[in-house]
């Protein structure tokens, strides 16, 4: 084997982790176009999804289709030299246009007219898998010199990864619109608290409880119980202290609760969360001297309201909801809103 391909073959290595990752729908073909333009030299790189004979989607790095481009892509796509050819063999391997049709053939036809001509995009690779529903489609063009046959051969060492990795994005974007449904959070984080999968109500929930933009690794506290309940799993005999079953924060009348899963690897972590959300009652509040309607602004200051929409709730002007404040504040002894609402949550719990 050649240096150079003990190269490819070591950057493939290091490329797969990166490509079986978890990520969005939505940046999903961004991170194929990495991986792609690691081995195979290109000015565009395609990722479509068809139906029949319409591109139900379609991302282009750099980008360059909008819907009036797409909906010509669209007319015009029957004549398209490797589409052609693959419907009528069936074949799964790379195809490049030059296996069908010259230049000269491939320049007279109305798609590359309007879709190629402009960025001078005379050649092409690509992959089209038919059995895949909708089918899959992954190309990359060029205007200098036709790809090669040691391209061809890269991209087919890669196509049953692109293929699997397309397939457990699909089947974790339905896991994460079943779990939108279910009013649950789904999160995995590796032994060094990296996020390596979290469900977009998962994200929002951990971004709005722990007051903090959420990039990749998790937040502190939650670190903290996930090293928890992971430390006894490697002692011998198992400590006597007792290992909590959850994890939970409050936020005003609402309550997030992190709930851990057996975890599939040793390095990993899985947990599900839910929220839940207290019917509160004002009149406990009555108890720390307060009129009926102090309570009430009370109540709504221990859920993180502002006088202004205290006064929005309560049908009440904003200067009196300021007035109840300022008398919550006195009888309570306290200075400020937050210490407030720390007595009224000692009540309410």
């Amino acid at each position: 084997m050649r240096p150079s391909q003990l190269q490819d073959l070591d950057r493939l290595s290091e490329s797969l982790h990166d490509l079986y990752s978890p990520v969005s729908a939505a940046e999903f073909p961004e991170r194929l176009f990495r991986l792609l333009r690691r081995f195979i030299a290109c000015d565009y790189c395609s990722y479509s999804e068809q139906v029949g004979a319409q591109t139900q989607r379609m991302a282009t790095c750099p980008a360059c289709m909008d819907e009036i481009k797409l909906e010509i892509f669209n007319r015009y796509l029957h004549q398209h030299p490797s589409l052609r050819a693959v419907r009528a063999t069936g074949t799964q391997a790379a195809v490049k246009i030059s296996d069908f049709v010259t230049l000269t053939e491939w320049r007279r036809t109305d798609l590359y007219d309007a879709i190629f001509r402009p960025e001078q995009q005379d050649y092409e690779l690509a992959y089209i898998d038919l059995c895949e529903l909708p089918n899959l489609v992954i190309t990359l063009s060029r205007s200098q010199g036709d790809f090669s046959e040691r391209d061809r051969a890269m991209l087919n060492l890669l196509r049953p990864h692109l293929v699997q990795a397309y397939r457990l994005n699909k089947l974790l974007t339905h896991f994460n619109e079943a779990s939108e449904d279910s009013g649950r959070g789904y999160l995995i984080v590796d032994s060094k608290f990296r996020i390596r999968f979290a469900t977009r109500r998962a994200l929002a929930w951990l971004r709005e409880y722990f007051g903090e933009e959420v990039l990749a690794g998790a937040p502190g506290k939650l670190q903290e119980f996930l090293r928890a309940i992971r430390a006894p799993l490697a002692q011998k005999p198992v400590p006597s202290l007792a290992v909590p079953a959850e994890f939970s924060i409050q936020r005003g009348a609402k309550r997030l609760v992190v709930h851990p899963l057996p975890a599939l690897r040793t390095d990993e972590h899985r947990v599900f969360l839910s929220e839940s959300v207290q019917s509160w009652d004002a009149r406990p509040l009555e108890t720390l001297g307060l009129t009926r309607r102090e309570a009430e602004v009370l109540l709504w200051v221990a859920q993180g309201k502002s006088n202004a929409a205290i006064a929005s709730i309560l049908d009440i002007q904003e200067r009196t909801a300021c007035k109840h404040m300022e008398n919550i504040l006195a009888k309570l002894y306290v200075e400020n809103r937050t210490a407030a609402a720390q007595r009224a949550m000692e009540v309410l719990r």
